[in-house]
């Protein structure tokens, strides 16, 4: 067990100790109220700092820290360079137990940083021939994570997927997307051999995501 001491009153720090297991998940943030400064403009950036008490636990959580993943990552090396670095991966890892499958994505920038994107909104006209009118197409500006799993090690079940020489027959699709720092979507799909734009949403869920 490992003890904190915790909370201040009058800029003195409190005799208060708080028991925590180790691998226990903690967090710390600053509070904008007790900063003390000069500037007339004090402006707190940033998100909780999380950490893990003594050593990561054996086992993937899901809980916004990472230290679980250390050895289990690979670098992902580009043989041609992303311009944009909200989606240039940098490392890459994956946990696949009988209970679960964990993913992990690094990019260089911000994950699911992409904007909504500005346009013109005009009245949709016909075509002619009495086909009615035509909307136009809906840009979202969202950054899109799509990752392929084999199930059964087979490249003939499943979509044959071909990527940087290497190719697996995915029989699921996991697809996340996200803007302005937020995931706004997340689908497991069984993925059809015969039609990448045929797929089963029944029976699987989504599953639990966190990003840092």
């Amino acid at each position: 067990m490992y003890s904190f001491l915790k909370g201040k009153r009058d800029g003195r720090n409190l005799g208060r100790f708080l028991s925590i297991r180790p691998q226990s998940l903690v967090s710390a943030r600053v509070v904008l109220t007790g900063v003390s400064s000069t500037f007339s403009d004090v402006v707190v950036v940033g998100e909780p700092v999380r950490a893990y008490v003594a050593a990561a636990p054996t086992s993937i959580q899901i809980d916004g820290a990472f230290g679980d993943w250390v050895g289990r990552i690979d670098s992902d090396n580009d043989s041609d360079p992303v311009a944009n670095p909200n989606i240039n991966m940098t490392a890459v890892g994956s946990v696949n137990t009988t209970e679960y499958a964990a993913f992990f994505v690094s990019v260089q920038g911000q994950v699911f940083h992409g904007t909504y994107v500005p346009a013109m909104r005009g009245k949709p006209i016909s075509q002619g021939g009495g086909g009615g009118q035509v909307a136009p197409r809906r840009n979202t500006g969202e950054d899109v994570l799509r990752i392929y799993m084999d199930s059964d090690f087979l490249n003939s079940t499943g979509e044959l997927i071909e990527r940087s020489g290497k190719v697996v027959g995915a029989d699921y699709l996991l697809e996340i997307k996200g803007v302005n720092g937020a995931v706004g979507f997340t689908d497991t799909e069984e993925v059809q051999p015969w039609s990448m734009d045929s797929r089963d949403h029944d029976n699987y869920s989504s599953g639990r995501l966190a990003a840092d």
